[in-house]
């Protein structure tokens, strides 16, 4: 009789190692999963994308260190599943391009427990990719080949003989860095010539990427010179000489972080990847409710309030949330005014069925102040400002001073992820640009590098802020000749700001 307790096993592909290069079909399993058993390949975004409460369980191989064997992983996937779990064994790359996704399939399939699997971005072809070399050109490469030399120390050189050619079929090495020699002398052995071009491509889709050109014949000594770690991806053949990178989008070749919170980190990805820039994104900004100042907030109500202020689209989206689980509704609000800090706050607000009835000129908690007890300091009879713990006292100071009444709502505090944090620091040292879009951001990155004695930024780095709180931490951190102010409060501006900072510095 079938077990109606038995979950599933999805195999699932995590892809290059850059979070938004993972399947559509993969990220929903991901965010759907009870159970992720995870290796050291998969990005900590990645895990950021969990439900709440989804169990992880790290299963990986470091090299060096003691790893989880395959018949333990295997005997998790298993255990997980008869619990009555829905699994994701989330893979590097492709669960079947050297992943072992097979022995984990036959594993599961002779335990009785139902699995799926989900193909994943391989490293064979997409690290190629994003250093611009085709594994196949018509006239110059008909096919390619996937090799790995992970157990090369126990092959002798005529092993890779074998998959020597003259060029036309492009051989991809995996894990190969060690035996870069083996892999020479071997193909050279096998007929190859040493001139025939190689490229090797060192984390590739990671914002330390890099690529070394060789020949077959230099292979070893560029290594060397270079001192190229794995993760590294071989490229042997005639396509390797090949270098499509495209120079027509305003951003292109152009490495550039974005740090914020979840939602905000994903509109901009999306902004700077449309003009053409590696982005890579660094959602380590959490927002926290204040449990305690939503009840209140909501249990007063609202009628003895005339205006709401809202200093964030995550105040806002915090202060829905919660109407939508209370006992009030839309009719509740039916007599305030509602004035946000932008225009991107705005169209949240809008997004959620409400106008704006006054958003500053410039942007900023400042200029929102300033402008809001300008022109409405007299009639105003009672404010709700909804914002975080930490939000700036120049609201408190210019409604005090105008003698404005008003309620400071503190209903969530800003924390950043130490995991995605950490992640994010490790690699800025290798950005052209950096975008903040919060004080806070800046203080937790620069402190955190600080801390661990981390290099922050490369010297020609620069970083786009939005607001004049989040330019002032940067300038004290890198100096203001280093920093540009969006204009708006959008993703949209940073980036025009952002080519305007890239033509002048490359000369365009």
């Amino acid at each position: 009789m079938k077990n109606e307790k038995m979950g599933a096993v999805f195999l699932v592909g995590a892809g290059t190692g850059a979070d938004d290069l993972i399947t559509v079909r993969s990220l929903a399993l991901l965010q759907s999963a009870d159970a992720v058993v995870y290796d050291n390949l998969s990005s900590a975004v990645l895990l950021g994308e969990c439900k709440a409460g989804a169990e992880k369980i790290f299963a990986g191989k470091i090299p060096g260190k003691h790893s989880v064997s395959q018949e333990k992983i295997n005997e998790i996937l298993i255990q997980k599943a008869k619990e009555g779990k829905t699994v994701v064994r989330l893979k590097g790359g492709d669960p079947f391009v050297f992943g072992r996704g097979g022995e984990e399939a036959a594993a599961l399939s002779a335990a009785g427990v139902p699995y799926a699997l989900i193909p994943g971005v391989t490293s064979a072809i997409a690290v190629p990719e994003l250093s611009g070399i085709p594994v196949t050109h018509r006239g110059v490469a008909r096919s390619f080949r996937v090799i790995t030399a992970h157990l090369a120390d126990s092959l002798c050189d005529d092993y890779f003989s074998r998959f020597a050619n003259d060029g036309t079929e492009t051989l991809v090495f995996l894990m190969g860095v060690e035996a870069s020699a083996q892999i020479s002398r071997g193909l050279i052995a096998g007929g190859m010539s040493a001139q025939t071009p190689v490229a090797v491509i060192e984390r590739g889709s990671t914002p330390q990427s890099r690529r070394i050109d060789a020949t077959l014949g230099t292979l070893t000594a560029e290594i060397e010179r270079a001192l190229v770690h794995s993760p590294a991806v071989i490229v042997v053949g005639k396509t390797a000489a090949f270098h499509f990178v495209s120079a027509d989008c305003a951003l292109s070749a152009l490495k550039i972080g974005v740090a914020g919170t979840k939602q905000l980190v994903e509109k901009q990805r999306r902004a700077f990847l449309g003009a053409g820039a590696d982005v890579f994104c660094a959602p380590f900004v959490k927002i926290e409710p204040n449990e305690t100042a939503l009840s209140a907030l909501f249990a007063s109500g609202f009628s003895h309030f005339d205006w709401v202020i809202f200093t964030s689209s995550a105040g806002i989206e915090l202060f829905f949330d919660r109407l939508a689980q209370s006992a009030l509704d839309m009719r509740s609000l039916s007599h305030l005014k509602f004035c946000t800090v932008g225009k991107a706050s705005a169209k949240t607000l809008r997004a959620r069925g409400f106008i704006a009835d006054f958003v500053p000129e410039n942007a900023g908690v400042k200029s929102l102040a300033e402008s809001f007890a300008k022109i409405y300091g007299k009639t105003a009879k009672s404010v709700l400002a909804v914002r975080a713990e930490e939000g700036s006292a120049e609201l408190n100071r210019v409604f005090e001073a105008a003698k404005i009444p008003f309620c400071d709502a503190h209903i969530y505090k800003t924390a950043a992820d130490s995991e995605l944090l950490s992640l994010f620091a490790q690699n800025a040292c290798a950005l052209d640009f950096v975008a903040f879009s919060s004080a806070f951001a800046v203080r937790a990155f620069f402190a955190f590098c600080r801390s661990h004695r981390i290099n922050a930024l490369k010297d020609s780095a620069k970083i786009v802020c939005i607001g004049l709180s989040t330019l002032g931490e940067c300038a004290k951190e890198i100096g203001e000749a280093r920093c540009i102010l969006s204009k708006e409060h959008t993703a949209e501006s940073m980036v025009q700001a952002l080519i305007a900072a890239a033509e002048k510095t490359l000369g365009k």
